[in-house]
């Protein structure tokens, strides 16, 4: 059996147009400050890979609304307004922002793309849909996004990811860690998108 790395596409250096399709909860996870409870976003640019279809890029947070915590700024950047106690998260699924985007590489010559910052977009900016293609994750084969068959079952929604206050805990230092970029863990197996990671 011959292994090779998976190389995903990510999007320019730069500023982004990007729509939210996702936030899936990734469970108790190691960090450098021990055991955190996070959640993942991913985003989809306008930038479109060799496939034709839209790059992403995914940002990690701890499932934390305390006043130093990075997902506190993430969602006040989204919205223009600070979160309350127990907000929920699939409130922001299909938020437009634009994503300032900066290259990290890895030892084995691997880049992924890292959000340093998250604008609101423009009053002229146009308004990005999801795209039809893209599967949520935990969706079915039908897609996230397509159409709904009349004569299929209903499937239940992705449970909401709540955040609540927590204790005070250090401040998110946005330093990567390469755990988060398993590729196992970090993707949707399905191959329908590419992207980077962001913490």
């Amino acid at each position: 059996m011959i292994l090779n790395k998976i190389m995903i596409e990510p999007p320019d250096e730069g500023q982004h147009l990007a729509v939210l399709v996702d936030i899936f909860d990734l469970g108790t996870r190691n960090t450098v400050y021990g055991p955190k409870d996070q959640l993942r976003c991913k985003w989809l640019v306008q930038q479109r890979g060799k496939d034709g279809k839209e790059l992403s890029v995914v940002c990690t947070y701890t499932k934390s609304l305390g006043q130093k915590a990075n997902l506190l700024k993430a969602i006040t950047d989204i919205t223009g307004t600070p979160p309350t106690d127990g907000f929920d998260t699939e409130s922001l699924i299909g938020a437009n922002a634009r994503l300032i985007i900066k290259h990290k590489p890895t030892p084995d010559g691997r880049v992924y793309a890292n959000v340093i910052a998250i604008l609101r977009p423009g009053k002229k900016d146009p308004k990005l849909p999801i795209p039809a293609w893209f599967k949520r994750a935990g969706a079915d084969d039908r897609g996230g996004a397509a159409v709904a068959d009349p004569t299929a079952p209903v499937q239940p929604a992705p449970k909401p990811v709540a955040v609540t206050q927590a204790p005070p805990e250090p401040p998110d230092t946005g330093e990567w860690n390469p755990a988060d970029y398993d590729a196992a863990t970090a993707f949707l197996p399905d191959n329908h998108a590419s992207g980077g990671q962001a913490d």
